[in-house]
């Protein structure tokens, strides 16, 4: 939830002594404990709360914005608006406001309803399956579980064991009416205040209120097929509530608040029998059953296109798993040191060093002494030359390196002199890991 407070202020000279701004919820009880107290009938719940201002503020005579924002937690209930109570969320942001010194402030108020909604994605349909003894009748029934304040939707339904074969006897059920329709309970506990709470027995106690009403149903006589071969009936009828009963979503607040719905089939069928040579001569045996069935409905408002909150966001520090174990073998384990030309050493990250200086860098190849190129400028074809040339002593007094201006050329002697040891890094094994094992060992 994000928005902005607009102040428009029209007195140049004007100014604000505080600006606060909360977020409320509020459960209104339509029976209450003691009629007319206002702490029985009413609840408010402080959500969050913004303070803009905490001193005197001038402002000039123009339009001020102050944004906000507030992320809904996922435990709050859809606001709901019942007939035993209501749940509903606003805004309320109070200015105070001192037009003369030495006066009190008048406290400006603004309320602003904010409606919450639920939404749940389409889930898969669900399969239930019912058995009606002492007889051999089950039913199978699939339908959505989430269904919408607007819109309907279809149930699918087959019996099975409508027929029972004897020796010389066939008796089977026909069905002769199928009614559904769609229940809404609504259930309300009315707590008492502290004034009022001895009538109850104490404090802590309420009484419960609940409603029931029908949403929406209809009486089917006909359209379902029967296959007494095998003696199964199959049917598919649509269902739906009545825009004009203001059906409510389901909720389930702390507060005592609950609203749920089902949806209940009755099936009347009725006994019949024939003799097993003449199964067409039916006569009915005067025995009937009603057959009911309650399976729980969700009632939420469409989800739309957009993407949940929850759904959307990057997952928080505790969410994150764990890395992977690192093995004492993996660590230890050496890398090859890929081989490097002489002139892949002319760069101007490789620092040749003196011999006396103690800066060891362990990411840097060393060298034991260095002599400067003064030289005019030199391309790659005279560059190896002057190298050599300036390569002067035996192998323990020559030059290591040579400089040239920013760059730095190891010697002939030094390049020859080149150790693996005079890495640094000991991370790195130059030796690499051993070969892979060849075929034919």
């Amino acid at each position: 939830m994000s928005g902005q407070l607009l102040l428009t202020v029209v007195d140049p000279d004007f100014s604000l002594d505080s600006l606060d701004m909360a977020f409320y919820a509020s459960v209104t009880v339509k029976k209450p404990v003691s009629h007319g107290c206002p702490e029985c009938t009413t609840q408010r719940t402080k959500l969050h709360g913004w303070k803009f201002l905490s001193e005197v503020h001038p402002f000039d005579a123009e339009d001020h914005s102050f944004p906000f924002s507030f992320l809904l937690p996922g435990h709050l209930p859809a606001t709901s608006k019942g007939f035993l109570g209501t749940l509903e969320y606003h805004i309320e942001a109070k200015a105070a406001v001192t037009k003369k010194p030495g006066q009190e402030p008048e406290v400006l108020t603004l309320s602003y309803e904010v409606p919450v909604m639920r939404a749940l994605n389409p889930v898969p349909e669900k399969n239930s399956l019912r058995i009606f003894p002492p007889t051999n009748l089950t039913a199978h029934v699939t339908l959505a579980p989430v269904i919408h304040p607007i819109g309907d939707f279809n149930v699918l339904m087959k019996l099975n064991g409508l027929l029972d074969k004897t020796k010389d006897v066939v008796t089977r059920w026909r069905l002769r009416k199928m009614t559904w329709k769609i229940e809404e309970t609504e259930k309300m506990i009315s707590a008492a205040c502290t004034k009022h709470s001895a009538k109850l027995g104490g404090e802590g106690k309420g009484i419960q209120h609940e409603d029931v009403r029908t949403l929406g149903g209809d009486e089917l006589k006909e359209g379902w097929k029967s296959d007494w071969s095998d003696g199964t009936l199959e049917m598919e009828f649509s269902a739906r509530p009545l825009s004009s009963h203001r059906p409510l979503c389901d909720v389930e607040s702390p507060t005592g608040l609950t609203v749920t719905h089902a949806l209940v089939i009755e099936l009347v069928v009725a006994e019949e029998w024939a003799p097993l040579k003449r199964p067409d001569a039916l006569t009915p045996t005067g025995a009937a059953r009603v057959l009911r069935m309650q399976f729980q409905l969700m009632i939420t408002e469409r989800s739309g296109m957009g993407i949940s909150w929850d759904e959307e966001q990057p997952p928080m520090y505790e969410n994150v798993p764990a890395s992977p174990p690192i093995y004492a073998a993996d660590a230890k384990r050496k890398m090859k040191l890929p081989s490097m030309p002489a002139h892949a050493l002319l760069s101007p990250s490789m620092v040749a060093l003196s011999s006396g200086s103690q800066q060891r860098d362990p990411s840097m190849l060393r060298f034991a002494s260095s002599r400067e190129y003064t030289g005019p400028p030199l391309n790659e074809d005279t560059l190896d030359q002057e190298v050599e040339r300036l390569d002067l002593g035996d192998g323990s007094s020559g030059p290591s390196a040579v400089h040239f201006g920013d760059y730095e050329r190891p010697s002939a002697r030094s390049r020859r002199r080149l150790d693996l040891d005079d890495f640094v890094n000991d991370e790195v094994d130059p030796r690499g890991p051993p070969p892979p094992p060849r075929d034919d060992d």
